[in-house]
């Protein structure tokens, strides 16, 4: 599912958008982005990463 996100971000980016929401059926992967909780598993570089991608958007949420 992150690595989906990641795409999508991706895509998000190619279009030109700046606003978007993504919307989720992980409640893990939901919890830690608007928890901004640090994750010391396998995938919290990659959760560093996406936050630092949503940076680059005007308006982006995690639902």
């Amino acid at each position: 599912e992150l690595s989906a996100l990641i795409e999508g971000i991706t895509l998000v980016r190619s279009f030109n958008f700046d606003k978007i929401i993504f919307e989720f059926d992980c409640a893990s992967l939901v919890y830690h982005f608007r928890k901004h909780c640090e994750d010391i598993k396998i995938l919290g570089h990659w959760f560093k990463e996406v936050r630092g991608m949503f940076e680059l958007l005007v308006k982006a949420d995690v639902k």
